[in-house]
């Protein structure tokens, strides 16, 4: 992050989404979210993953406020020069909580399915967190 104000967007983040109802259960080792903005449009989803490899789809029950914090730190970013991405992948791990986010500013598709399936489990993987 670039400075201080992008940091604690980004620390507010990864509260909401740990001190989400969804997430509270302490099985899970890895979440992932995807956020997409683009022509108006405002999208999430993601996946729980667990130690036995298994994953569950999941979201934020606080989707509204959770898009809106999203969007203040695009829109800061985009003040200070960073530039407004059009999606972003978001990862938490455990056991440390740790957080990343990578921001997509070109290609709105970058992390979506790349087409309709009823088994969704390659992009289940492509979302999954590396140091799981």
């Amino acid at each position: 992050m670039a400075d201080a104000k992008s940091a604690d967007l980004t620390i507010e983040i990864g509260e909401m989404i740990v001190e989400n109802f969804e997430y509270r259960d302490d099985s899970w080792l890895g979440i992932s979210l995807v956020a997409t903005f683009f022509k108006g449009s405002e999208e999430c989803s993601g996946y729980q993953y667990f130690d036995d490899g298994s994953f569950e789809a999941g979201g934020v029950s606080n989707f509204g406020e959770f898009l809106d914090k999203l969007l203040e730190l695009r829109d800061h970013m985009d003040q200070n020069g960073e530039g407004a991405f059009v999606q972003c992948l978001i990862h938490i791990t455990k056991p440390d909580y740790a957080l990343r986010i990578q921001y997509e500013h070109e290609n709105p598709e970058r992390w979506w399915p790349s087409g309709p399936s009823a088994d969704m489990s390659a992009f289940a993987e492509l979302l999954r967190p590396q140091n799981m």
